[in-house]
Parts: structure tokens; C-alpha cells; sequence
């Protein structure tokens, strides 16, 4: 009867029972083996051993080791091969007997094995998830367990935080939400939710809240499942890419150059900024969702749109050197480049184009090419060079000059055309270039090819960049060796013209010396015989004597203007301010005074200054307001004037009477020493008076004429640069 319990004991189990000897196989075995997949013929076939995981091997032959030597197996574990490739895990207790047999128990315990590992793997999530995560209570107020990033992240220790209120790690401003998270995830099993979340020092974070409401088989929730992820990475790669867009946007808006997009399917307008909108003279909402055909003429809307395929088809850049077009504004040069924007398959899906206005460019560069072209025909060197003295540029012109091809001068330095004498004057020269000083016709020297020096006069400007900053030196160079051999010559030429005066001047002392003193002696004794012997002499002997008298006088007199004509071409010309006004209307107030039963009109324009040697300019004006008061002193009621009228955008003084005026036939003698338009009788005077005037104004530079009519008057024009 025992034996038939141990029997049916044996065959029942559900644990795996077994016989085992010490030569590794099994003797029996119950029907729980089974589940390995053998039969029992073929499990008592095989050296149990093979059956064993080959890791597990070593170990389990320890453990048979020990049973041979009678040591009881208890909790060993180790692997079987299943039938189907497939181990399970068996935990083995064992006793040997006396006889060499084993007597063991296996217990399958692979699913708890499993169960644990998936434990324990869920714990390794649990506690090394880079997300917080948290066990809440049923009702989803209470943190029942929370992993060590959700406490990391809040700043608290995880001792710290288990079994506080859920709401105290919710922002205040955002605890008033959470009842009603709560149950939308109670009604829908998971909810998702942004919301905000604080830290122990008081600050907040964003954060992305996952719920599961976890239940048991009847439906009853067990407890919640919180995923917590700190946000704040998203939400500042979101506020980057809003930044990036408002910056790309800005910087669409505010480029210079007109920026569009075209749909590829339509060509039609998705996109135009504000540059286009100014350069088409057209509004964004009448371009939207229109193509070129709309606004251009047909072949020049087909000539974009056959650029627009082309980039779409070959998907590469396509650049338009020119493209004109036709805008409210005129026509316009564009350069234009258009590339394709492909979608996540590497289809067109837009058109992206830009186009920069090169109108003014182009005509700048036309205008460039033309200045080069005069430059490279000025008979003047011109020369560009650095801040260092490297030449940059080098026309043909310096080319003749100077003897060096271009090739030879430029990136030289250009001290090789100065004498070692006057570098040191370069220096300075080009210092107060790069202080923004501009330098005009500078003389002095250079030296050609061949060594020898030719006198120039140079212009020197300052090249400026971009940025207004002076960034070089540009200089125009004129060979004026000629002129100064001629100017030595002239200067020579005038040393002996004033050696010659000077001789002259005093001939001319000598002989006025030696004619007045007989001139005197005429004079002289004829007035004694006519006041000693007037009772000897007849009326007509007396008659002859004045005449004698009178001639003498008039020698005298010639021979003083002829001597003041001489000392005006000679003097040395001396240049200041001169009121022409004032010393017009001191000169008219004394010859009033002198001639006081006169009755003249003076009008003297106010304001007439001029830059002037005011000794000559004294002379001239005299000699002019006196041959006004002369010439109308016939008159009645005279009339003499000066004032001024504009000219050829200069001003012109004359000096106006209404006395007895000339004949416009004769004018050209009026200018000439000794040369008079009417008699003695009718008016005194020498005939050098305007001859003086005309070379007085002539050393000004400037020029003086005549306008008259007989009985009328006269006008003597002239001008002062």
C-alpha cells in the first residue's frame, strides 16, 4: 500500500520527480518532465547533462560532485533544453542514498524568473528613465513612488517627495487644473497634458505629464501611472525655431534685394517681400497666388517661367547675370537666382528666387569703363597707390612719363620715382592724405626709367572705402617741364624787362630833369618880359608870349602824366579789400568842393568792394570820376554815376555821366596816351589820363571799354577778377 501511494504520489506531482545515478542519467522520471517536450524513453536515453544550458554545465556538475560525495543539493538552479531549442529554468533539491542513486525535485520556475526579470528590468527603467516617473494613489492625490530623475529634476531627495500631496510639485498658478486632469484621465484610461511644475528653490519648469489610470480585471483603478518629462528643452528649441523664424522673416523683409516663392506645380506667387513689393510697385495681396503672366508681357512672363522649369527640372541653382524687366517704376536690370526647395522625398516643392536691382550698378559700371577709358587717354600720369606706397594703378600716360610699362610699376613701391632728396616731403605729403586733406597742383620732381628728372605738378586726393575710411592715395601727375623752362625764361625775360626800365626810368628822371629846367627858364623869363616891359611890348608881342607860356606849361604838365604813367606800370601791385563806394564818393564830395557853382548829381552804388591794389585803384577811379566832372561841365545839371551790373555771371563797374560824349567810331582811341576825341578849347587835359585808367586795370586783370553817343554822354565800363 505504501508503495502504491509513493506510486501514484510520484506520477501526480506536479513538480518534476526523478531518479538519478551518478552516471548522469536518469533511472525514472514523472510526467511532469513532460514538459521539456521528450518522452520518457528518450529523457532516459540521454546524458542529462547535455540537456543542461552549456553555461550552466560547470555548475551543475559541482552540484553532482557533491551528491556523489552524500551532500544534499538544496535551491540549485539551472537550465534545461526543452525539445524545442527552447530552456526552462528548474530550481533542484536532491538527496543521494548509500546505493549511488539520487532522488530529486525540480520545480519549473521559469515564469517567475521571468516575472522577476521583467521586474527587475521595469525597476532599471524605473530608476534610470531620463523621465520622471511616478507612482500616484487611486484617487491621484498622494505620490505613492517616484523614480530619482522626477525627484532630480524638482530638486528634492526621493525620501523627500514619497507621500507628499501630488499638487505640490504642480506650479500654484496651475493647481486649480489638475483636479480636472485627473479625471479626464480616470474617464479615458491616458491623458496627456502640458502644464507647469516647481522646484524646491521656488523655481518653475515646463513639463509634459503623461496619466494611466492602471486597474485590476474589474475595472477598478489600481493606482496611476505618471510620466513626467522636464519640457523646458522643447520649449526652448520651439522658442528657437519662432526665433530663427522671426529672424529668417526679418531678414527677408529686410533685405535689399526682392525675395519671392513660387509654388512648382502653378508657378504662382506664395511668397514676396517688402523689397519686391517696392520694386514691382506692387502689393503683396495683388502678387499672391498670381504667376508672371499676370503683371509681364507674354514673352517676358515665358522667358522666367522657361528659367523657373529649368530649375525645377535639374534641380540646381540657375543664375541670371541680366534680366530686364518691366515695372510701374520703369524698366529695371535685375540679377536674378533661383534655386529649388525640395520636399522630405526629394521633390520640388517650391521655387525660391532672388533678385538684386543692378540698375544703378550697371550704369556705374558703365560709367566705371568709360572713366577708365579717359583716364587711359588723359595726357596727365594718373596713379592709385596703397596707404604703403604699393602702385595699384598705372595708365598709359605714366607709361610715357615715366618710362615704366604698368607691368614694371604696379605693386612696386612708388618711392622709386622720388629723388632721395625729397622723400621725406612725400612723407609728409602723403600723412596729410590719410588725414583727408586734398592737395593741389603740388610742384616738384620725379624721377624717370632712365634716371633722369622731369619737373611735374601733382594732384593728390584721398581713395576712401565703403566705410568712408581713406585707404589709399590717388594722384594725377603733369609733366610741366616745358612750362617751367618757359617760366625761367619768362622770369628771366621780365628781370631784364625791369633791369631795362629801371635804365629807363631813370632816362626818363634825367631827361623830365633836364627838359623842366629849360622849361622853367621859358616860362620864367617870358613872364618877366611880360611884366617888365609891357608898356615896350605891343598887344601882339604880349599875345605871343602866353601862347609861349601856355606851351611851356603843357610840356610841363605832359611830361608829369608821362612820368605817373610810367610809375603805374612799374609799381608793384599790392592786393587787398577795396570799397570802390566809399572812395568814389570822397573823390565826388571834394571835386564839389573845388568846383563849388557847379550842379551834378552823384549816385554811388553802396556796397561796390573789390580785391584791388587801393593806391591804382584810386588813380583809375580818379582819373574816371574826373573825366566825368569834365566832360559835363557844360551841362546845365550834370549827372555822374557809379555802379555795377552782372555780366557773364561777374560783376561789371562803370562810371556813367551825361556830359558831352564821343563819336563810337573814334572809341578805340580813347585808350591811347596823347590820344583826345575833342580840342583843347572845348575841354583841357593831356590825353593820358585813360590811357593810365586802361593800364591800371589791365595789372588787375581785368579789361576796361567805352560806350557813348555825342551830346548824350558816356559810359567807361570795366572789370576786376
Amino acid at each position: 500500500m505504501a508503495d502504491d501511494a509513493l506510486d501514484r504520489f510520484f506520477e501526480l506531482s506536479v513538480d518534476m520527480l526523478c531518479v538519478a545515478g551518478v552516471d548522469g542519467y536518469f533511472r525514472r522520471v514523472n510526467p511532469a518532465f513532460d514538459a521539456l517536450g521528450y518522452g520518457r524513453e528518450e529523457l532516459l536515453s540521454l546524458p542529462f547533462l547535455e540537456l543542461v544550458h552549456p553555461d550552466d554545465r560547470a555548475a551543475t556538475q559541482v552540484e553532482l560532485d557533491k551528491l556523489a560525495r552524500g551532500t544534499r543539493t538544496v535551491g540549485f538552479e539551472n537550465r534545461y533544453r526543452c525539445r524545442d531549442g527552447c530552456y526552462r529554468s528548474l530550481s533542484w533539491n536532491a538527496a543521494p542514498d548509500a546505493a549511488g542513486n539520487v532522488y530529486a525535485v525540480a520545480r519549473d520556475v521559469t515564469e517567475q524568473r521571468r516575472a522577476e526579470q521583467a521586474l527587475e528590468r521595469w525597476a532599471h527603467v524605473f530608476e534610470n528613465a531620463g523621465w520622471g516617473i511616478v507612482i500616484g494613489s487611486r484617487d491621484g492625490t498622494t505620490l505613492e513612488r517616484i523614480n530619482a530623475e522626477f525627484a532630480r529634476m524638482h530638486g528634492w531627495s526621493v525620501e523627500e517627495l514619497v507621500g507628499r500631496p501630488i499638487l505640490d510639485v504642480f506650479a500654484p498658478e496651475v493647481r486649480h487644473t489638475i483636479a480636472g486632469h485627473i479625471q479626464r484621465s480616470h474617464a479615458k484610461g491616458r491623458h496627456t497634458f502640458e502644464s507647469v511644475h516647481l522646484r524646491k528653490d521656488g523655481t518653475t519648469f515646463p513639463v509634459l505629464v503623461d496619466v494611466t489610470a492602471v486597474r485590476d480585471a474589474s475595472g477598478e483603478v489600481l493606482y496611476r501611472a505618471v510620466h513626467v518629462h522636464d519640457d523646458s528643452e522643447r520649449r526652448r528649441a520651439e522658442d528657437s525655431v519662432r526665433e530663427a523664424n522671426r529672424f529668417l522673416e526679418a531678414v527677408i523683409e529686410n533685405i535689399p534685394h526682392m525675395v519671392f516663392v513660387k509654388d512648382a506645380e502653378r508657378l504662382a506667387f506664395v511668397r514676396f517681400n517688402r523689397a519686391g513689393e517696392e520694386l514691382l510697385g506692387l502689393s503683396r495681396a495683388e502678387l499672391l497666388g498670381k504667376n508672371d503672366y499676370d503683371f509681364f508681357p507674354k514673352e517676358q512672363a515665358e522667358f522666367f517661367q522657361a528659367k523657373d522649369r529649368l530649375v525645377l527640372r535639374d534641380g540646381t541653382l540657375v543664375d541670371i547675370p541680366e534680366e530686364p524687366i518691366q515695372t510701374k517704376r520703369g524698366r529695371r536690370l535685375l540679377q536674378t537666382k533661383k534655386v529649388p526647395i525640395l520636399d522630405g522625398d526629394g521633390r520640388p516643392r517650391f521655387l525660391l528666387g532672388i533678385s538684386e536691382d543692378i540698375t544703378e550698378l550697371k550704369a556705374a559700371t558703365e560709367s566705371r569703363a568709360r572713366l577708365a577709358a579717359i583716364v587711359e587717354s588723359s595726357d596727365d600720369a594718373i596713379i592709385a597707390r596703397t596707404l604703403e606706397g604699393v602702385v595699384t594703378s598705372w595708365n598709359e600716360s605714366a607709361e610715357r612719363m615715366f618710362g615704366y610699362s604698368a607691368a614694371e610699376m604696379i605693386g612696386q613701391p612708388i618711392s622709386s620715382l622720388f629723388p632721395a632728396r625729397i622723400e621725406h616731403q612725400e612723407a609728409a605729403l602723403a600723412a596729410r592724405i590719410v588725414a583727408g586733406e586734398r592737395i593741389t597742383h603740388y610742384e616738384t620732381v620725379r624721377r624717370r626709367k632712365d634716371g633722369s628728372e622731369i619737373d611735374v605738378s601733382v594732384t593728390l586726393s584721398p581713395i576712401r572705402d565703403c566705410a568712408g575710411t581713406v585707404s589709399g592715395i590717388s594722384k594725377i601727375v603733369r609733366d610741366i617741364t616745358a612750362s617751367k623752362r618757359m617760366q625761367r625764361e619768362l622770369v628771366a625775360a621780365k628781370e631784364a624787362t625791369e633791369a631795362a626800365n629801371a635804365e629807363l626810368e631813370a632816362f626818363s628822371y634825367s631827361v623830365a630833369h633836364d627838359l623842366r629846367a629849360p622849361l622853367r627858364s621859358i616860362d620864367g623869363f617870358s613872364q618877366a618880359l611880360l611884366e617888365d616891359y609891357a608898356g615896350v611890348l605891343d598887344d601882339e608881342g604880349s599875345k605871343y608870349l602866353r601862347y609861349v607860356r601856355e606851351a611851356a606849361q603843357l610840356m610841363a604838365q605832359l611830361i608829369d602824366d608821362l612820368l605817373n604813367l610810367s610809375r603805374v606800370t612799374r609799381a608793384e601791385l599790392v592786393r587787398e579789400r577795396v570799397d570802390l563806394s566809399a572812395l568814389a564818393s570822397s573823390m565826388l564830395a571834394r571835386l564839389a568842393s573845388t568846383y563849388p557853382g557847379r550842379d551834378v548829381e552823384a549816385i554811388v552804388e553802396d556796397g561796390l568792394m573789390v580785391e584791388g591794389d587801393p593806391r591804382l585803384l584810386a588813380v583809375a577811379l580818379d582819373n574816371l570820376l574826373g573825366n566825368a566832372w569834365k566832360f559835363t561841365s557844360k551841362r546845365a545839371r550834370a549827372r555822374i554815376e557809379l555802379g555795377a551790373v552782372t555780366r557773364d555771371g561777374a560783376p561789371t563797374f562803370f562810371v556813367r555821366d551825361n556830359g558831352a560824349g564821343f563819336d563810337m567810331t573814334y572809341a578805340n582811341k580813347l585808350f591811347g596816351v596823347f590820344q583826345r576825341l575833342h580840342s583843347m578849347t572845348e575841354f583841357e587835359g593831356t590825353g593820358v589820363g585813360l590811357a593810365t585808367v586802361q593800364r591800371i586795370i589791365r595789372r588787375h586783370g581785368g579789361r576796361v571799354w567805352a560806350e557813348g553817343e555825342v551830346g548824350v554822354g558816356a559810359t567807361l565800363y570795366f572789370t576786376l577778377p
